[in-house]
């Protein structure tokens, strides 16, 4: 064999060994697979891993509440609402911003020594 190569002592049988072994690095991929790895993509959701997020992330109150000011200005400015797409948004605005300003307010010390069934 090609000393160059860096195969140094390499018999036939030695070379045949190797190319006949099975295991995962010589599995034949299809052509979506190896677009799929090159990609960085999975092939199908079996082989997804846990991600680092969470799947129930809480959102907090006030970006609630700008998100729905936001959904409120377009629903006001758009043609094609009815006047109760509007009580709609402006109700869930009032529910977030008054959550924000509640959630802002600094608790009392004694609140904590003192039942609740008060």
């Amino acid at each position: 064999m090609n000393n160059d190569l860096g195969c140094v002592d390499a018999t036939e049988h030695t070379v045949t060994e190797r190319l006949s072994c099975d295991t995962e690095a010589n599995q034949l991929y299809t052509d979506e697979e190896i677009i799929s790895l090159v990609q960085n993509k999975p092939q199908d959701d079996s082989d997804l891993e846990e991600t680092d997020e969470p799947e129930n992330v809480l959102v907090s109150h006030s970006k609630t509440a700008n998100a729905l000011e936001i959904s409120l200005r377009y629903v006001e400015q758009s043609e094609n609402t009815t006047s109760t797409d509007i009580m709609f948004m402006r109700r869930w605005y009032n529910i977030a911003s008054t959550s924000k300003i509640t959630s802002l307010r600094q608790t009392n010390l004694t609140n904590f020594f003192t039942p609740k069934d008060r």
